[in-house]
């Protein structure tokens, strides 16, 4: 190419409908010259119709006298995923993204990133560089675009991992009595005080999904949190000797899901039944705490398009490695009926019953509960609040101290989501929440307060 013009055979003379003219022509054809704007519409209308090794000559002679072009650069990359040079073309995309002038170029680049990655089998950087495409996209239309390739690539994929990260301000770390002195038996007795501090609590969940056959999925994940304390200045100045990493409270769980959706019946009200199971191991300070294996099944119903319930039976074998006798079994089973109103408002309401069999008085309880969870439809700015109350009548089967117990737990939580503050398709999340124990035995009534900050992925 010289003086903006390049040296190729007529055959490229593409405005004639093609790439290769009749026999006739071809025997005719002589050396012409085509200025910069023929030879790349001759290279966009060879990938139009399919020659992309043409495109790929004519892009890659072109780029010689003017490497950072982008559109030469884009038009390799896109010869190059059509042919089927999926390695080649991810990295000339991505040489593309970086020399993309505006939003419009840098998004049409980290899309065909995607494209590239996705044809390779790499599922996950695909993802990557759509939440990329989805940060830079020019318009509502090119970001909905990336979100819907996304969504796709989620359903499809077998391997997937999610991320936990929060930082949550609390009034009672160690779950101290709101009373400092109590009196057992006639003897006045000092209490442990509510620590204050700040909760960094971080983790992940990978999962593996097997479709065994229509109707039927296997999932397989490991799953692992850890939090860990910062004491404020007054929980300091209590002296008490202890530390933050004191409280710290970690966990691993190996887990086991199956789904089973129902035969396709025009009036059957059945949705799907789940089966789950963990085997996990947790620590306390530092320090081995129990071994735990829990099981489930939950069977969903459909009320209506608006309205489905579920019913949850579960049972939880917990192997305390800090005392023997404080282990337990015990099941719980739950009822929920899920309502969502024309105004795109969700309801759910839930009622509870655990019960729990232990060698420790402590252990040995039985549980009944009820909650109410309610989700807004999106606000200003399409900030969507959340709301749940929840209450707990909890009666111990023996007295402690010769005093039977029995506690009335309360607990409230708010949660604001804000979609329009996104990085890379996660927003932050700001979650307040209030518990209050009251208990027939002074030691054991607690208050805590707490907020957090979290982040959740928009799409």
């Amino acid at each position: 190419m010289g003086k903006g013009n390049l040296k190729i055979a007529a055959v490229v003379a593409l405005m004639a409908g093609g790439i290769y003219p009749p026999p006739a022509v071809r025997a005719q054809a002589q050396p012409v010259r085509l200025d910069n704007d023929q030879a790349r519409a001759a290279a966009w209308r060879a990938l139009q119709i399919g020659k992309p090794a043409l495109t790929l000559q004519i892009a890659s002679a072109m780029a010689k006298k003017t490497p950072d072009d982008f559109e030469l650069i884009f038009l390799q990359a896109q010869a190059l995923l059509a042919l089927d040079k999926h390695t080649a073309a991810a990295a000339a995309a991505r040489h593309a993204f970086q020399k993309g002038a505006d939003q419009g170029q840098r998004f049409d680049a980290a899309h065909l990133v995607a494209k590239a990655y996705f044809a390779k089998g790499a599922s996950t950087r695909a993802q990557f560089w759509l939440r990329r495409a989805t940060q830079i996209a020019p318009d509502q239309r090119a970001k909905s675009l990336s979100k819907r390739d996304f969504k796709f690539i989620r359903r499809g994929k077998k391997l997937s991992t999610k991320l936990f990260f929060s930082m949550a301000p609390t009034s009672n770390i160690n779950n101290g009595a709101i009373n400092n002195q109590i009196t057992v038996l006639g003897l006045p007795l000092k209490t442990a005080k509510p620590h204050s501090g700040t909760a960094l609590t971080a983790g992940f969940e990978t999962s593996y999904t097997h479709k065994i056959n229509a109707r039927t999925s296997l999932r397989l994940g490991l799953f692992t949190l850890g939090t860990t304390y910062k004491l404020s200045s007054a929980a300091k100045a209590l002296d008490s000797g202890q530390t933050g990493s004191d409280f710290a409270f970690a966990t691993v769980e190996a887990r086991l899901g199956l789904a089973i959706r129902p035969k396709s019946h025009k009036n059957s009200g059945w949705g799907r039944l789940k089966l789950a199971g963990a085997l996990g191991h947790s620590w306390y300070g530092g320090d081995p705490l129990s071994v735990q294996l829990r099981g489930s099944v939950q069977q969903d119903y459909l009320f209506s398009a608006r309205t489905h319930g579920d019913v949850r039976f579960g049972i939880n074998i917990q192997n305390r490695l800090d005392g023997t006798i404080n282990s337990s079994k015990s099941a719980n089973l739950e009822f929920g009926l899920t309502r969502k109103t024309q105004k795109n408002t969700q309801i759910r309401y839930a009622i509870n019953a655990q019960k729990s069999n232990s060698d420790s008085n402590l252990v040995q309880y039985t549980t009944i509960g009820a909650d109410v969870q309610i989700t807004l439809a999106p606000m200003i700015w399409d900030i969507r609040p959340s709301f749940s109350i929840a209450y707990k009548h909890i009666g111990f089967d023996n007295p402690i101290n010769g005093i039977q117990r029995v506690d009335e737990k309360v607990s409230a939580n708010l949660s604001l989501f804000f979609p329009k503050i996104s990085y890379y398709g996660f927003a932050p999340t700001l979650n307040l929440s209030a518990n209050r124990n009251d208990s027939s035995i002074d030691i054991y009534s607690t208050k805590d307060l707490r907020m957090s900050i979290g982040f959740n992925s928009t799409f």
